[in-house]
């Protein structure tokens, strides 16, 4: 398998927790944040931020280093089976984003 012009697929989990009146969403296994006025918004909004920092590493070329240097596991190809797990405090919604990247 040509891993250079495949797809793979992550399993990051996503926290979103209430803030100030509004819902404050993460990944912590890549570093990123964002937020929305709903849970449904913080979801989108999350998801849309983790797709733009995989997109920018896989553009560059650096999305196998970036990966494991986070200690971030991928499977070859679109699977959706996978899910991330951690520890969750209570008063945390937590969600599984089955994340799709087309590695060129």
């Amino acid at each position: 398998m040509n891993v250079a012009n495949d797809d793979i697929t992550l399993s990051l989990l996503v926290r979103v927790e209430a803030e100030g009146g509004r819902y404050r969403s993460s990944c912590p296994a890549i570093e990123v944040a964002s937020a929305g006025r709903t849970i449904d918004e913080a979801l989108s909004s999350i998801n849309e931020a983790v797709g733009e920092k995989l997109e920018v590493w896989a553009e560059d070329g650096s999305i196998f280093a970036q990966l494991a240097a986070y200690g971030v596991p991928y499977v070859h190809g679109r699977s959706k089976g996978e899910s991330a797990h951690a520890d969750i405090p209570p008063g945390v919604i937590a969600a599984t984003l089955n994340q799709y990247v087309k590695v060129s």
